[in-house]
C-alpha cells in the first residue's frame, strides 16, 4: 500500500513539475554581437543586465580575501562586460534610442582617462592592490603627468621650426648666385623668343 502511495506521490510531483515548466517564459540567451539585435526594447533589456552584471562583479571584487587568480579573472571579466556594454549602447544608438554617451558623464579614472576605453584596461577593487599593478600605475601616472599635450605645446618655440636660427652667409650667398644664374639664363631665353617673332612678323 505504501508503495502504491510513493508512486502516486511522484507521479503528482512530476506532473507539478511538469506543468511549471509548461508555464515558465523560455530564457532568453543574449546574441553574441549587439549587431545581430534588431529590436530596440530588446536591446535596452540587455544593456540593463550587463549593467547588473557589472555591478554584481565590481561588488564581488571588493573583498580583499579572494585570491590573486581570483581577482585577475573577476577583473577580466569586468573590463569584458564594459566592452560589451558600450557595443549594446551604440547599437541602441543606431536603432534610434538615446545615446547613452551623451546623456552619462563619461566615467574617467583619477588620471582623466576615460573607463571603458577600447585601449585601455583598468583594474577595480581589490585588483589594484595586486603584485605589479600598483607599480604599473604608478609608472604609468607619472608618464602621462610629463607627457599631457599642453606640456609638449609649452615645450615648442620658434626655434622648433626654425624661425629663430642665424642666416648661414654661405648659404645665402649660394642661394643669390643661383637665383642670378636662373634669372639670366630666363632673360636670354625670352630675348631668343622675341628675336623669332619679329623674324617671322617679318
Amino acid at each position: 500500500m505504501a508503495r502504491n502511495e510513493e508512486k502516486a506521490h511522484s507521479m503528482l510531483n512530476r506532473y507539478i513539475e511538469m506543468k511549471k515548466k509548461e508555464n515558465e517564459r523560455p530564457k532568453l540567451k543574449m546574441p553574441w554581437k549587439a549587431s545581430y539585435c534588431h529590436n530596440l526594447k530588446r536591446a535596452q533589456y540587455w544593456r540593463k543586465k550587463i549593467l547588473q552584471s557589472i555591478g554584481r562583479k565590481v561588488s564581488e571584487i571588493q573583498n580583499d580575501t579572494l585570491s590573486d587568480h581570483k581577482l585577475r579573472e573577476l577583473n577580466d571579466e569586468i573590463n569584458k562586460w564594459i566592452q560589451k556594454k558600450i557595443e549594446w549602447e551604440e547599437r541602441i544608438k543606431e536603432l534610434g534610442g538615446p545615446d547613452y554617451e551623451k546623456l552619462n558623464p563619461k566615467p574617467t579614472d583619477e588620471l582623466g582617462r576615460e573607463i571603458g576605453n577600447q585601449e585601455y584596461y583598468r583594474y577595480f577593487g581589490a585588483a589594484q592592490r595586486l603584485l605589479g599593478v600598483k607599480e604599473h600605475m604608478e609608472t604609468e601616472k607619472k608618464f602621462v603627468e610629463t607627457k599631457t599635450s599642453s606640456d609638449l605645446r609649452e615645450r615648442v618655440d620658434s626655434s622648433y621650426y626654425g624661425l629663430d636660427q642665424d642666416v648661414d652667409q654661405k648659404l645665402e650667398n649660394l642661394e643669390k648666385n643661383i637665383e642670378e644664374k636662373i634669372l639670366k639664363d630666363f632673360l636670354t631665353e625670352f630675348d631668343e623668343i622675341q628675336l623669332k617673332k619679329k623674324m617671322n612678323q617679318n
